[in-house]
C-alpha cells in the first residue's frame, strides 16, 4: 500500500480550490491589514495567496487607493505629489 499526498490551493479572498498554485504574471500582490481596538485587535484581512481574477482585482484597488490618496495630497497646502 502506498501513501498519497493531495495539494490543494485555495484563494485567500474569494476562497476558490484549486488543483494547481496560482499564478501570477509579474507583479505579486499580498494585502495584510488589521485594526487596533485599543484594547484588542487583529489581522482584519490576511491576503497572500489569491487566483488570477482576484489579484487583478486588487491590483486594481490598490492602484486606484494610491491615485486617491496622492490626488489627496495636492490638494493639502503643503502635501507631497509623491
Amino acid at each position: 500500500m502506498a501513501e498519497m499526498k493531495l495539494t490543494r490551493w485555495k484563494c485567500d479572498r474569494c476562497e476558490r480550490v484549486s488543483d494547481e498554485r496560482f499564478p501570477h504574471p509579474g507583479t505579486r500582490w499580498e494585502v495584510r491589514v488589521s485594526v487596533d481596538y485599543q484594547t484588542a485587535g487583529g489581522n482584519m484581512i490576511a491576503w497572500s495567496d489569491m487566483c488570477v481574477s482576484c489579484h487583478s482585482a486588487v491590483g486594481q484597488d490598490i492602484d486606484a487607493m494610491v491615485n486617491r490618496a496622492k490626488a489627496t495630497r495636492k490638494n493639502i497646502p503643503g502635501g507631497s505629489t509623491a
